[in-house]
């Protein structure tokens, strides 16, 4: 925390958008957080004591970074992609809400489908599709969804804590190797801190929102 306050506060008082926008990029603040008041009172740590959104960090970002990147460059046969996520078997229970069956609307997407398409989707529709390299990257994701969105429902372990980490610090040393250290945003960062959030208060089901969101809406 005292090597980050003065970042943020560098961020939080530069006025030139530009130069502000390369900084919070670069630092990965947007200045100081109004809950850091609370540390002098409580010693309330807003790096420790606040809670990563799992599911906009490996759905919306995670999932949907390499996915998008792929369709930008060419490197999957987006008509082939779309075909498969057509023919793909979803069973009731997938269906009762949001399911990634429609390429032309991905732009539409929300967590759901990026989520379903990492697990259990990618396995069965990008076999085949993807050049090796670039499934040997992906091949870590939808292991990282299973265990966030599913199997961890049933409860953590230190075991599966543990092979949710080493998945995750697998996952961005592969992203370093195959696409350069630009590649390493803060989302991918923080991935890598995930598990200490599970360790501290417990499965993301528990701490995160969604849930109650997709109840409101309903």
């Amino acid at each position: 925390m005292k090597d980050e306050i003065p970042k943020m506060t560098e961020v939080e008082q530069e006025e030139r958008k530009t130069v502000f926008e390369n900084l919070s990029r670069e630092i990965g603040f947007l200045g100081v957080s109004l809950l850091h008041r609370l540390n002098a009172l409580y010693g309330f740590d807003v790096l420790q004591d606040l809670v990563f959104d799992a599911m906009h960090l490996v759905s919306l970002n995670i999932v949907k970074r390499r996915v998008q990147y792929w369709l930008s460059n060419g490197i999957l046969d987006k008509e082939e992609f779309g075909e498969r996520l057509k023919r793909m078997p979803w069973s009731k229970g997938y269906k009762v809400s949001r399911i990634p069956n429609d390429i032309t609307k991905m732009g539409f997407w929300k967590v759901e489908e990026y989520q379903k398409l990492a697990f259990p989707a990618s396995e069965f529709v990008l076999e085949g599709l993807l050049p090796a390299e670039e499934y040997e990257v992906w091949a870590l994701i939808p292991r990282i969804v299973e265990l966030i969105f599913n199997c961890g429902r049933n409860g953590w372990t230190s075991e599966t804590i543990a092979h949710l980490k080493a998945l995750s610090w697998r996952h961005c040393i592969l992203v370093e190797d195959r696409y350069g250290p630009l590649e390493c945003v803060i989302t991918l960062h923080s991935l890598t801190h995930l598990h200490e959030d599970i360790s501290r208060f417990s499965l993301p089901d528990n701490f995160w929102c969604f849930q109650f969101e997709k109840a409101v809406e309903r």
